[in-house]
């Protein structure tokens, strides 16, 4: 599904990544329930720029 992002799609599945290792880590402990999906990440491909895109979420 990140595919579709292009040249966003590394740096999304690596925030998405980081993202679920904090949720689930023992700090927070939330289990992989609480995990954030792919579809979070769709709407980057509609941003002017790479920065924007991230900062707008």
């Amino acid at each position: 599904m990140l595919e579709e992002l292009g040249g966003l799609s590394e740096e999304a599945e690596s925030r998405l990544t980081k993202l679920n290792e904090t949720i689930s880590s023992p700090d927070i402990g939330l289990g992989s329930d609480y995990h954030v999906g792919p579809a979070y990440f769709l709407n980057l491909s509609k941003s002017e720029s790479t920065a924007k895109a991230f900062d707008d979420l």
